[in-house]
């Protein structure tokens, strides 16, 4: 059982230095993964006076230096890691002016910040984990990239069943009484949990193996996360894993058919999703207490809503990376005090958070790399796609689908923001490959067909 394993989620080359570097990423791949800090680390926040006053009001100052010196050491554990790779990530940030732009545009907001220090420490972070980012595509193949996500996806899910077994107090969520019981695991929060364990899941679905006993253990894996996001009870969570289980099996049905009939499917499953949009607008409130929420989505249309008027004050460059929210501090005291939430920190939708922090140029940045990425996705599937492009897709789903209902774009220290970027970036080297080889193959038939013209001449 443990080669099986081992064949699974160890990357393919052997020596020594892959395995001790596969292992010493798990440490700042868990910490990027659980976004708030693991639910044991500060259980004050597993409260229904902690929930309420949020991450930094219920944090203790004993737990704040704890979280602090955690982010150093992560911080310094992908410093250590990139040293070897300095040059291919210089050479991958010059390449994709594109994902540049975001930590230029980071630094820039310094100069209009409501936080100049917040924006500036952020920034920083942001291009660290950028970097990191092309560091794991550069490590990497794209196989032994998703045996080291789905190392992470283990590790997650055997840390969330150890607490919520013996540690409930962390492991099962206590803040509020209608999820009273809901797991939550290592996360901060249920959906959290789900959220994460949803993207972590897409991995088993693409990576290549071989062995019995290693497919055993990967639907092994596939049966205990998708059980972990069930007892979430994060509607969410549910949906987003919902439609991203749908659209991989329809993604690999679509791979086996001929270009004409993929392209007609897929004008078919358009209309099908207008059609469906349509019926969720019009029937949206009963959708919403069939899924036991409320139309308000659990009070996030009010959020919206007074967080949109904030932004319609500074439209196009907002008030700073990472720097809208100070409590009852700035511009964010006007949604804090309307929803009488002291410790509200997120807007419950990346866009909408985005828009806050960078205004419409960030939004207009993110969106035309996300669409780039659509557009270099569409190539590569017309052309018989790899695992890889498959599961940069699916990520790309996932990512479009968490946005509505909360979701996160070019966050700091958060595993989703690293694995967009690897998925913008990796799709965009697949799309470069593929037009070189649709131009070789052009020049050899062009090739071909002179010489049998001279030929036929002679």
């Amino acid at each position: 059982m443990a080669t099986a394993i081992r064949s699974v989620m160890i990357p393919s080359k052997r020596s020594i230095s892959a395995l001790v570097s596969s292992w010493v990423l798990m440490i700042p791949l868990l910490v990027f993964a659980s976004q708030w800090g693991f639910s044991f680390e500060h259980g004050a926040m597993n409260t229904q006076v902690g929930g309420r006053t949020g991450g930094a009001s219920a944090i203790g100052e004993q737990d704040s230096i704890t979280m602090k010196v955690q982010s150093t050491v992560v911080y310094l554990c992908c410093a250590f890691l990139m040293v070897g790779f300095i040059r291919a990530i210089a050479a991958d940030f010059y390449r994709d002016p594109l994902i540049v732009s975001f930590p230029l545009l980071a630094f820039l907001s310094i100069m209009w910040s409501q936080f100049p220090l917040m924006t500036l420490v952020h920034a920083v972070m942001l291009i660290v984990n950028i970097a990191f980012a092309f560091y794991l595509l550069e490590r990497f193949s794209t196989n032994d990239l998703l045996k080291l996500l789905l190392m992470v996806g283990t590790m997650a899910v055997i840390g969330s069943l150890f607490v919520i077994a013996f540690l409930p107090q962390y492991g099962l969520q206590n803040r509020d009484t209608v999820a009273a019981g809901a797991w939550e695991g290592i996360f901060a929060q249920k959906n959290t949990c789900g959220i994460v364990l949803t993207y972590l899941l897409l991995p088993a679905f693409f990576v290549q193996i071989k062995s019995r006993s290693a497919r055993f253990c990967r639907n092994s894996y596939i049966a205990v996360v998708l059980t972990i996001i069930a007892m979430s009870r994060s509607a969410n969570a549910w949906i987003d894993c919902a439609v991203c289980i749908m659209f991989v099996l329809t993604m690999r049905c679509l791979v086996r058919m001929p270009r004409k009939q993929i392209v007609a499917i897929v004008f078919v499953l358009v209309g099908i999703a207008a059609v469906a949009g349509v019926s969720v607008y019009w029937y949206f409130d009963q959708l919403m207490y069939a899924l036991g929420k409320d139309p308000t989505l659990s009070g996030r249309t009010i959020i919206w809503s007074s967080l949109i008027s904030s932004a319609i004050k500074r439209p196009l460059l907002g008030y700073g990376y990472n720097a809208f929210w100070g409590s009852l501090q700035g511009e964010s005291a006007n949604t804090v005090l309307l929803m009488h939430w002291p410790g509200m920190a997120y807007a419950e939708n990346g866009v909408v958070e985005l828009w806050l922090e960078l205004g419409a140029v960030g939004v207009v940045l993110y969106l035309l790399a996300f669409f780039r990425a659509v557009k270099d996705a569409a190539y590569c599937f017309m052309r018989k796609p790899s695992p890889a492009v498959m599961w940069y897709v699916s990520f790309l789903v996932f990512t479009a689908v968490s946005n509505i209902g909360g979701g996160r774009v070019m966050w700091t220290s958060d595993l989703q923001t690293i694995v967009s970027v690897i998925a913008f970036a990796g799709l965009r080297r697949e799309a470069q490959c593929a037009r070189l080889r649709v131009k070789h193959e052009e020049q050899n038939e062009s090739l071909a067909l002179d010489v049998a013209l001279r030929f036929s001449r002679a």
